[in-house]
């Protein structure tokens, strides 16, 4: 339950632009599965803090942020700083700089992996019943869709058609 803002954020001065990106996959397709959801959505809710304008946390993983990432199998990125200033401290500042402009757009993003089916999910909330499932997911995304406007933000989910 450390405090990372999110798995990506990208920040754009010149546009007054951040978004804060939350990743996950699962091995197995689960198309509109609450509890697959839940990891996701946890993470972007528990960290929503930092994209308040008035926040002034600095997050705990700020200290690898020049450090490489390497995930399973070949996954590897040698810079996490993918563009901008050279130092940590600085592209925080820079993004910590956007969120407090009052102009600025704030935005959070939610990629599913093989968590959601937006076709699927669609399907079994237009059943009659609901499916049980893609209800409480359903509740789970409108919930999410609160917490981030309640920091100005807007919400984008991206799933598998």
């Amino acid at each position: 339950m450390g405090t990372e803002a999110a798995d990506f954020i990208l920040g754009d001065t010149s546009k007054l632009r951040v978004v804060f990106i939350h990743a996950k996959t699962g091995s197995k397709n689960r198309p509109a599965s609450a509890g697959a959801l839940q990891k996701v959505i946890g993470q972007a809710t528990k960290n929503i803090n930092f994209l308040g304008m008035f926040n002034e946390a600095i997050p705990d993983n700020l200290g690898r942020w020049d450090e490489s990432w390497k995930g399973k199998a070949e996954l590897y990125v040698a810079k996490r700083i993918r563009q901008g200033p050279g130092s940590k401290e600085e592209a925080w500042k820079q993004i910590h700089s956007i969120i407090r402009h009052p102009l600025a757009d704030h935005e959070v993003w939610l990629f599913m992996g093989q968590t959601l089916s937006k076709s699927k999910f669609e399907h079994l909330l237009s059943r009659t019943p609901p499916g049980a499932e893609a209800l409480q997911a359903a509740y789970l995304l409108f919930a999410t869709l609160t917490n981030v406007a309640s920091v100005g933000a807007k919400l984008r989910v991206f799933c598998y058609p």
